[in-house]
């Protein structure tokens, strides 16, 4: 009886052993935002003058055909004597325009997730080796104990 309660005790400390199992997941995402805005405005331009400050005397020594010309900026004054007539023009370029904004924005968001997948087996108890001497043992006493013996 004790030798099959050793043998019992034997197995159950040589069958001990305990296993971890570790999971992980890798998972990767980009993404890319982009915003585009486009603006379109009306632009005042600040005037501009042109004056002229002409003596009557020197109008009239004018030779004909002839004209007093100032130009500042976009706005053109001219003076003419032309007969007995005085003609006076004045000219201006356009005083508005348009302008256009264009603004891109590219915004790049990466998420990453990781988790790494990793099965491990891990036994905790006697080494194998030990299982198997064990087991050796036993079978050699039970060989022992059950074969008959020749007494001299």
């Amino acid at each position: 009886m004790k030798f099959s309660l050793f043998i019992l005790i034997i197995l159950f400390f040589a069958n001990c052993s305990s296993r971890k199992h570790t999971a992980s997941f890798c998972q990767q995402t980009d993404s890319l935002l982009q915003t585009s805005r486009l603006t379109v405005q009306t632009a005042r331009i600040p005037e501009s003058r042109a004056d002229l400050s002409i003596p009557v005397a020197t109008l009239k020594e004018l030779p004909a055909g002839a004209a007093f010309i100032q130009k500042s900026g976009q706005a053109t004054a001219e003076i003419r004597f032309l007969h007995d007539t005085l003609f006076v023009a004045a000219t201006c370029d356009s005083l508005q325009t348009l302008v256009w904004q264009y603004e891109e924005q590219l915004e790049r968001q990466s998420k990453q997730t990781k988790e790494i997948r990793k099965e491990t087996e891990r036994k905790s108890g006697l080494p194998q080796i030990t299982i198997l001497l064990t087991f050796f043992l036993i079978a050699l006493i039970i060989l022992y104990k059950f074969s008959p013996h020749k007494s001299v």
